[in-house]
């Protein structure tokens, strides 16, 4: 019982370590760019990091979301036993891709406008730095769902890497400058991330924390083999981890006071694709043996913050 809990507190305590060294790299976030003549040069600029950030989300969500079958036989070489098994991790891996759209838009927004924040790397130096351990976590259960362990070796140095270089960019980069409101908006951008910091860490505590709780109620007919719920429980708790970086974002901006008119525009395309994606899920998600009710209420809240987070765009 003891090494159970050991096993699922350790990612929390290490991105409690992580968002404790993030506190105090919001005050280089937020500081005033009057000893920027002393700023050391870092040695990838944070335009190159987001082009490379760009590519690779860029590739991962065609990878995961359009050749989702050549992407299932290349993680699950010896492929699946059962045909419900291939069903749902099918299902699960297009929700991975779904989740990475928004990371793959907003770098893209980013570099179109030459507004790369310091949020933003401080964000991808935290996300980047947990997953590192994350998974090392992963590789202790990835075999029970017929992951390999080497197709995960590649994200360990990768994510240690890019968390390094997220972070040596802060003290060179200048704050960016905030544009006025010019007429009040039904709603504000900093009332879009309290929302999003609030969902998305709610999506993180119950799909990475919570996972059993969270199958039960996705799944509330079971799972036909131990097998399916081991593939269930791995992929759900991807699910998390990706919900971790939108959540990071939105409370550093949300603490920085400097909610950028990239991150709205991202957060209006994002949830406009999940109406018409919460669609197609729904042709799918019973052979995965998700009930159609549970995603209904989906659809709604996808359509109102896709409007808002477009209304509040325009008057930034």
């Amino acid at each position: 019982m003891a090494l159970k809990l050991k096993s699922k507190s350790l990612p929390l305590l290490m991105l409690a370590v992580l968002c404790h060294l993030g506190m105090h790299s919001l005050a280089f976030v937020g500081a005033s760019t009057a000893s920027e003549e002393s700023a050391v040069k870092p040695f990838v600029s944070a335009t190159a990091i987001v082009k490379f950030l760009a590519f690779f989300y860029g590739l991962q969500f065609i990878v995961t979301y359009i050749f989702t079958d050549q992407s299932m036989k290349a993680y699950w070489a010896d492929g699946f036993k059962t045909e419900s098994e291939h069903n749902l991790a099918h299902y699960l891996m297009r929700c991975l891709g779904q989740s990475i759209l928004p990371w793959f838009l907003l770098t893209v927004i980013m570099l179109v406008t030459d507004t790369v924040s310091k949020e933003f790397m401080l964000m991808g130096a935290l996300h980047f730095g947990f997953g590192v351990f994350d998974i090392f976590r992963m590789l202790t259960t990835c075999e029970g769902a017929g992951v390999q362990k080497e197709s995960l070796y590649a994200y360990i140095p990768l994510c240690a890497v890019l968390s390094y270089l997220s972070y040596a960019t802060l003290s060179s980069m200048d704050s960016p400058m905030m544009l006025e409101v010019s007429d009040k908006p039904l709603v504000s951008g900093t009332a879009i991330a309290k929302f999003q910091a609030v969902f998305n860490g709610f999506q993180f505590i119950l799909t990475y924390i919570f996972t059993d709780q969270a199958l039960k109620g996705y799944w509330a007919d079971g799972f036909q083999t131990e097998r399916e719920q081991k593939i269930a429980h791995y992929l759900v708790r991807l699910l998390g981890q990706n919900q971790l970086p939108w959540f990071l974002l939105s409370v550093i901006m949300l603490m920085t006071d400097r909610v950028s008119k990239e991150y709205v525009l991202t957060n209006a395309l994002y949830w406009a694709f999940l109406v018409f994606d919460i669609f197609r899920a729904m042709s799918t998600c019973e052979s995965a043996g998700i009930k159609k009710q549970v995603l209904y209420p989906y659809i709604l809240i996808a359509a109102i913050v896709s409007c808002l987070s477009y209304t509040a765009w325009q008057t930034m």
